[in-house]
């Protein structure tokens, strides 16, 4: 049960909009405040403004009615009881808060569910797999899983495949508050849609996720500076040739364009998961890339923990005043995609720079390239079986980050015509892949339709059965929605 000291504030008032009613959305916070004392948390209290505070980017920062803080599983069985009680009120479900779209695991009007206090890990007496609570962040599961020698997915995706693929099992909080377990065995179409199925069928609140034993690695990172990046461009097109294909390698590449400084500048990060193996390596050409200038490769056998801490990324202090759009796609590298995404690319990024609005808001464009994990069977993402992306195709993940929210609107457009310019070029080299990753796309991307209608009729079906009354596809409006998809 919640029992934390129940912070007093006052409910800012805010007009009712066509979906939520302001006096039911007021009676939900109350009866939730009675079901869980000490657990919600109004604005301007401390709790409130922290968790509104923690989220990575500025735009995501939404204010809500009221903000819920469970402690457990059965706090979580308790608000779906209570909130299902108001149809009309809207609730978002935030656990890491990764993603940056607005209202995706926030609202603005309505309740959010925050699960941070769920951060649990523990290792199986087996060491053969480790229970984390949605609300924990990686830095946490690694220093857990690396005392004991294990390690996780991550830097091993191209070997083991995508991050749900080494899930064990879910605990899941269903639309009528009851709390099961989805397994192979158990539930075991639930589980199944669970992998890539987004928040359409309920609360994840905890998860099992395989480990393995797992010597050191070898990674790093090097900067290019500001050039041409046709030199990084042809490293990377060679490193995706299949015949090339090296599932112990892992490679991040990252073009960026600070439009106030007008400086491009290129960097690579690799890891090689069989350290033995690095020198010769497709990784090894990287190295080779002049000018370099600033070099922290190779590190030489050391833990993924260690090389996911020098990126700060699991900190969960870091927190940002900027403000972030992105959108992804996948496609097949071909002997001149790159090159012609590059240019683009630049071509794109030089025009922004020409806007004083812009160049004042301290934009910076980002590609960043990304390998591909390997397919496996067992999950709802779509790929065939016999195919192998992981081979040949590359992720690219595009950002636009900025200070001024005035910005928003300007910038959504310019990079939805972006990655719709970048979509074109891979239809014309008939490299696009219809699967879009859903943890880096575009609120107006299609995600859900990457899937395929086979794989998009099958998750309908669980969330029927699941969720009868379609309360994550009504009330809980942020993500990707099955009931939006139609073929």
């Amino acid at each position: 049960m919640c029992n934390a000291r129940l912070a007093l504030a006052l409910l800012a008032t805010c007009a009712a909009d066509s979906f939520s009613n302001y006096g039911e959305i007021d009676q939900a916070c109350t009866m939730l405040e009675s079901e869980l004392p000490g657990c919600v948390y109004y604005p301007n209290s401390t709790a409130f403004e922290q968790s509104v505070a923690s989220y990575i980017y500025a735009g995501s920062r939404l204010r809500p009615n009221c903000i819920l803080g469970p402690k457990q599983a059965e706090d979580v069985q308790k608000a779906v009881q209570v909130l299902t009680q108001y149809p009309s009120v809207e609730f978002a479900v935030r656990s890491g808060g990764h993603n940056i779209n607005k209202g995706f695991a926030n609202t603005d009007l309505g309740v959010t569910i925050d699960l941070a206090a769920l951060d649990d890990v523990e290792v199986s007496s087996d060491k053969s797999y480790v229970s984390i609570g949605v609300g924990a962040r990686w830095g946490k599961v690694y220093a857990t899983v690396e005392q004991q020698g294990l390690s996780g997915i991550s830097y091993y995706s191209p070997e083991r495949g995508w991050a749900c693929d080494s899930v064990k099992s879910f605990d899941i909080v269903l639309a009528n508050g009851s709390l099961i377990n989805a397994n192979a065995q158990s539930n075991a179409d639930l589980f199944r849609a669970l992998k890539g199925g987004s928040n359409n069928f309920g609360i994840v609140t905890h998860f099992e996720l395989d480990v393995f034993e797992q010597g050191p690695l070898t990674g790093g990172s090097m900067d290019y500076g500001n050039v041409t990046g046709e030199q990084v461009v042809n490293t990377i097109t060679s490193f995706k040739q299949p015949q090339m294909f090296d599932k112990h390698a892992m490679l991040i590449a990252i073009f960026s364009y600070q439009a106030h400084k007008h400086l491009f500048s290129h960097s690579a990060t690799f890891f090689h998961t069989r350290p033995e193996k690095y020198f010769g390596s497709t990784l090894e050409a990287f190295t080779r890339v002049e000018p370099q200038t600033n070099v922290t490769l190779p590190v030489m056998n050391n833990t993924a923990g260690f090389f996911a801490g020098l990126s700060g990324s699991y900190d969960p202090s870091y927190a940002p005043n900027n403000f972030m759009h992105w959108t992804c796609l996948q496609f097949r590298v071909t002997k001149t995609i790159l090159h012609k995404i590059n240019g683009l690319y630049r071509e794109h990024s030089l025009r922004l720079a020409n806007v004083p609005a812009y160049r004042s808001a301290n934009l910076t464009v980002f590609l960043v390239l990304q390998s591909v994990p390997a397919t496996r069977p067992g999950n709802s993402l779509g790929f065939e079986p016999d195919s192998h992306p992981e081979k040949d195709q590359l992720n690219l993940l595009i950002m636009y980050q900025y200070d001024e929210g005035r910005m928003e609107v300007a910038l959504q457009r310019e990079i939805n015509r972006l990655t719709k310019e970048v979509e074109d070029i891979a239809r014309e080299e008939r490299a696009l892949s219809q699967f879009i990753y859903l943890n880096y796309a575009g609120s107006d991307q299609k995600v859900l339709e990457g899937y395929g209608k086979k794989s998009v009729e099958k998750l309908k079906r669980v969330a029927a059965e699941y969720d009868p009354d379609g309360v994550f596809q009504k009330q809980v409006r942020g993500g990707f929605k099955l009931s939006d998809v139609h073929f």
